[in-house]
């Protein structure tokens, strides 16, 4: 589901899928809420094609925190954001979540930056109120379903 990689697709000795998250993602945002006021955030530049892809589904601009490291330590440091989040609801979106840095440093980045708003993934284990987590079961037991039964696992992307 949603490699870090698509190259590590290429390192299994069976064909291997990569499943998305994204259309499920984008179509709970679309049902949940009017969008006319967000940004997607990606929390470094190497998010941002991820971002993009998530842009193109939900026709959202885009803003990049440009992080920088500062010696040979996990402490990276937004310099500088790259697109316009003043006024309004900053979706931060990352597709891994180690500590929580990345996000956190994204996160204070904007809110300096002038957003109204905003959403940021946590582990089920610490949810609250205003964190909503969308299962993606269904798909993998889909995935699962087709590959047992022999039929066609391409209908799944969309």
């Amino acid at each position: 589901m949603n490699l870090h990689s698509p190259q590590v697709q290429g390192f299994f000795r069976i064909p291997a899928d990569q499943l998305q998250a994204a259309p499920i993602l984008c179509d709970y945002l679309r049902q949940s809420r009017d969008l006319a006021n967000y940004v997607l955030v990606a929390g470094d530049v190497g998010e941002s094609k991820e971002v993009g892809e998530y842009a193109n589904r939900l026709n959202l601009p885009i803003a990049i925190v440009d992080k920088r490291r500062h010696g040979d330590d996990e402490n990276a440091r937004a310099t500088n954001l790259i697109g316009d989040v003043k006024g309004k609801v900053a979706l931060i979106v990352d597709d891994e979540v180690a500590s929580g840095g990345t996000l956190m440093e994204a996160t204070r980045f904007v809110l300096e930056r002038g957003r109204r708003g905003g959403s940021l993934c946590r582990p089920a284990r610490k949810r609250i109120d205003k964190i909503h987590v969308q299962s993606v079961a269904r798909l993998v037991a889909d995935a699962i379903h087709a590959i047992h039964d022999g039929s066609s696992v391409s209908r799944l992307f969309r």
